[in-house]
C-alpha cells in the first residue's frame, strides 16, 4: 500500500504492526514504525521512505535472530 500511494491503508497496516509489535516488546520495531506513522500523516513521502527502509532492515535483524536462535 505505500507503494501504490495509499497512504491510509499504509496508516491502517501500520497501527495493526505497531500493536503486534508493541505487545511482543519489539521496542525498535515499535518507534520506527510510530516516527513512519507521522511522516505519512504529515505526507513526508521522502522521509517516509527512509524509514520504512529502516524498518525493513531492522524487521529482517530481527527474524534472523529468531530464525538462528529456533525461537
Amino acid at each position: 500500500s505505500f507503494k501504490a500511494d495509499k497512504l491510509w491503508q499504509s496508516q491502517n497496516l501500520l497501527i495493526t504492526f505497531m500493536a503486534i509489535v508493541g505487545n511482543l516488546s519489539f521496542t525498535d520495531l515499535y518507534n520506527d514504525s510510530r516516527e513512519l506513522l507521522k511522516k505519512i500523516k504529515n505526507n513526508s513521502v521522502s522521509d517516509a521512505i527512509i524509514l520504512f527502509e529502516k524498518l525493513k532492515d531492522d524487521y529482517s535483524n530481527i527474524i534472523d535472530f529468531i530464525e538462528n536462535f529456533n525461537i
